[in-house]
């Protein structure tokens, strides 16, 4: 299977061949990330060939390859004013992002920092209160229906 080629701005950006079914295919300019799925009969390898410009990414040591939310190895060698980028899989129906800026987009779980401001901290506290006044009656009450 060859994918038409994506565009962007009126120029040839990615192609994709494949030996898998590509069902979805998508660019998200703002955060450099190509996704599609891929699919094909279980016990079978699949693979993927990519074509990305160079306009898009210089230094291909930063591009990450992404299975199902796992970050896989793949083979890359430069072509002219691009990139081809192999990779295989074992077949069934996966997930593939490809993200071409050194960070991995927000749509995928990163770590985080917790931050409270004094509203929401009033309400953790007086909601621990709470549960305490609830527990010290509960044990109250348990002890009086014991005697």
């Amino acid at each position: 299977f060859t994918t038409p080629p994506l565009t962007f701005l009126s120029r040839n950006v990615f192609s994709i061949t494949s030996n898998s079914t590509l069902p979805e295919l998508s660019f998200n300019s703002d955060n450099k990330e190509l996704s599609f799925s891929v699919s094909g009969d279980n016990g079978t390898t699949g693979y993927v060939n990519v074509y990305i410009p160079k306009s898009l990414i210089n230094d291909i040591s930063s591009l990450k390859v992404y299975l199902d939310n796992n970050q896989i190895q793949y083979t890359s060698q430069s072509q002219g004013d691009g990139w081809l980028l192999y990779f295989t899989y074992h077949h069934s129906t996966h997930s593939v992002t490809i993200n071409l800026s050194s960070q991995r987009s927000t749509s995928t779980a990163q770590p985080s920092t917790l931050t409270l401001d004094w509203v929401k901290i009033a309400i953790l506290v007086f909601m621990g209160i709470i549960t305490a006044i609830v527990v010290v009656v509960a044990f109250v009450y348990l002890g009086r229906k014991k005697r």
